[in-house]
């Protein structure tokens, strides 16, 4: 049983990479074209590490997929993004969580010589899609500001929640608070740093995540045009990782790659 659960996971990596690896292509020459629909949203990654957490034994795979679709060649926008865990230190290697994050939006670009380039507003529902004690999900419309100077970004999104699942995570806005904000910087050579920071209602139940992930062409010179995959190194620290452990402290650091929008 030991032995067909690793065979198991392998498979389950070895297609995820494969699918990465397979589809740069395809993300690069979709993303060259003004005409495709379907592009990237959020980062894509896939890494592993280690993860001081209630849900897991410290070592622990996750990967998130996200990606939007144009509506009628209009500024409204479907997008879809999961982030899914698994506790590969544990017998069988379960996946302990998945967070699903359907969403709608309308975006516009802000004309003139300005550090605003555009502004979202839109619609998410987000929920781990299980049932009984260990349901968790919100709703909520926000408003999403673009800011950028050189290779500066600075994204602040206003949070309206409402119809929150009052049996299970009643007091899950308090962790996720009412603002979230998005920061980053992107040199010359394409290295980037971004942070994610959850302050919370009071300040007090926070988050932060951050990502730094180097181009591949970095290290190695003819890979230039041939990749469009970073090497990616993830750490967590706070509150709200996953919507199961919501109102647990999470800590972990992972190292994987991706492709980032």
């Amino acid at each position: 049983m030991q032995h067909k659960a690793k065979k198991q996971l392998f498979f389950i990596c070895f297609k995820l990479s494969l699918f990465f690896l397979l589809s740069q292509h395809t993300v690069a020459f979709s993303l060259d074209r003004d005409d495709s629909p379907l592009s990237l949203y959020k980062n894509n990654f896939l890494v592993t590490g280690v993860e001081n957490s209630p849900y897991s034994k410290n070592v622990v795979f996750k990967f998130q997929l996200s990606a939007k679709l144009q509506i009628l060649e209009s500024p409204f926008f479907f997008a879809y993004t999961q982030r899914s865990f698994m506790d590969i230190a544990s017998y069988s290697f379960p996946f302990y969580d998945h967070n699903y994050r359907p969403e709608l939006f309308y975006i516009q670009a802000i004309a003139g010589k300005t550090m605003l380039q555009a502004m979202q507003l839109g619609f998410l529902h987000s929920s781990n899609g299980k049932d009984g004690d260990n349901s968790r999900g919100w709703n909520y419309f926000y408003l999403k500001l673009y800011f950028s100077k050189g290779g500066f970004y600075f994204e602040p999104k206003l949070i309206a929640a409402f119809l929150l699942d009052q049996d299970n995570n009643p007091d899950l806005r308090q962790y996720y608070g009412p603002l979230k904000l998005n920061l980053g910087y992107r040199w010359s050579n394409d290295v980037e740093w971004s942070a994610v920071v959850h302050p919370g209602i009071k300040f007090d139940k926070y988050s932060v995540e951050t990502h730094f992930n180097i181009p591949w062409k970095v290290f190695f010179k003819h890979l230039e045009d041939k990749t469009v995959t970073s090497l990616w190194l993830q750490a967590y620290y706070g509150f709200g990782e996953t919507l199961l452990g919501y109102n647990q402290i999470t800590q972990s650091i992972s190292l994987g790659f991706g492709i980032r929008p």
